[in-house]
């Protein structure tokens, strides 16, 4: 019998191990669902603790002296907006303005302006004779005309005729 007995006290050891991890098992699972009932239960005391005056802010129900005073931030904050959204649009709209003042500024000397034609004829004959005195000799200058015949002021007007601006 001492083999019989040896098995029996095998299983009997098994069998205790098993009860064991069993307990240890519903243990374990016993703590972890108390403790997120107790974890649940706190989160709901805290709500009601903590976030219960805002629950009655937002219902119409905090005292009027509160709601008065969030009002006003919330007047104060949309005025500050709107204030700088209309800094930003005069900003813009000045800016604006002065690049068009300075194309308008550009385009009106470039009309302005007159081609230089050089030196009169008069001019022309007294310098050659200048040169001609300190021994330098050159054919006589004579006022130069622009190649297409326009002066600067309708080479201008037809460079913005071309470009669009016209």
């Amino acid at each position: 019998m001492d083999f019989l007995e040896g098995v029996l006290a095998g299983l009997l050891l098994l069998v205790a191990v098993a009860v064991w991890f069993g307990a240890l098992t519903l243990r374990a699972l016993w703590r972890s669902l108390t403790w997120l009932t107790e974890a649940v239960t706190r989160i709901g005391e805290i709500e009601r603790e903590k976030l219960g005056p805002l629950h009655r802010m937002a219902d119409g129900g905090a005292p009027d002296a509160l709601v008065t005073r969030l009002q006003a931030v919330e007047t104060g904050l949309e005025s500050q907006k709107m204030l700088v959204s209309d800094a930003v649009e005069r900003v813009t709209s000045l800016g604006n303005r002065v690049a068009a003042r300075q194309r308008r500024a550009a385009a009106d000397v470039l009309e302005d302006e007159e081609p230089d034609t050089g030196p009169t004829p008069e001019q022309a004959r007294a310098l050659a004779a200048l040169l001609g005195k300190n021994g330098i000799t050159q054919a006589p200058i004579t006022p130069a005309n622009p190649a297409s015949g326009l002066s600067l002021k309708e080479r201008a007007k037809l460079h913005r005729a071309q470009r669009g601006n016209g």
